[in-house]
């Protein structure tokens, strides 16, 4: 594998970290409950559903679109989970939950092993 797809594994994994924990940091864990389920689309036009939630912060009730964005979109209309809500960054939430770290791992490891089959053909 090129030297190039190896970082670019790497670098999307980092991605994937920066884009949860600028959230997560700070934030606060609340409980929230699923409004409805979306389509949305990115500014670099990917499409992908997302669910928009309710919860209370400081009495407010307050709706936000999750970060957390699913291709295989399963009706979870009134079911509740918990989320990271970050005052500083209130446009959207975190679900909280470990499938990006999971997969952040494992692009990590696959750069790792593309750069280590690079190195040592």
């Amino acid at each position: 594998m090129h030297i190039a797809a190896a970082l670019v594994f790497i670098l999307i994994g980092l991605f994937i970290i920066w884009s949860k924990y600028r959230v997560v940091i700070g934030g606060e864990i609340l409980q929230a409950t699923v409004i409805s389920l979306e389509l949305a689309t990115s500014s670099r036009g990917f499409k992908a559903h997302r669910y928009t939630v309710e919860f209370t912060h400081n009495g407010k009730n307050l709706m936000r679109g999750t970060l957390n964005s699913t291709f295989f979109p399963r009706n979870k209309v009134g079911r509740s989970f918990r989320i990271y809500y970050n005052e500083r960054r209130p446009k959207y939430v975190v679900k909280r939950n470990f499938a990006p770290e999971l997969l952040a791992l494992f692009l990590f490891a696959l750069g790792a092993l593309a750069l280590i089959s690079y190195i040592n053909p």
